[in-house]
């Protein structure tokens, strides 16, 4: 089975797949993926790729890790990919905000979070509501 987990940047995603995996499930995830990588962003991208390319035919449950900011381009990638279970993991914008200040995040990130809020309009959870 296919799992994609999806949400705006710092929501959790990583966090929740480490949670509820288990041990022989298969993991793709661009920031587990960049640290096998020694931080070459474009080398974890690229396996990244082929480890999706591939997945359809693993025995194993994969959960996939992607924030996929627009609803239509996680909808091709659902489809594309025979995925059989979306978990949407939020956050307020607030911690979301905090969670890339501590992380030294570049500038970008801040704006894939307000974009991702804007295209993925739904109910915000307060802080203790949070995963």
């Amino acid at each position: 089975m296919i799992r994609l987990v999806t949400g705006p940047p710092g929501a959790g995603k990583t966090t929740y797949v480490k949670s509820h995996a288990k041990p022989v499930d298969a993991i793709i995830d661009l920031d587990l993926l960049r640290d096998f990588a020694g931080g070459d962003a474009t080398l974890a991208a690229r396996i990244r790729a082929a480890m999706e390319k591939q997945m359809g035919k693993s025995t194993r449950d994969v959960w996939v890790v992607r924030t996929l900011i627009d609803p239509r381009d996680r909808e091709h990638f659902i489809r594309r990919h025979n995925v059989a279970e979306v978990i949407e993991v939020r956050a307020s914008r607030e911690t979301l905000v905090e969670r890339a200040r501590l992380r030294n995040s570049p500038p970008d990130v801040y704006s894939a979070i307000d974009k991702w809020l804007q295209l993925n309009p739904g109910t915000r959870l307060s802080s203790s509501e949070e995963r």
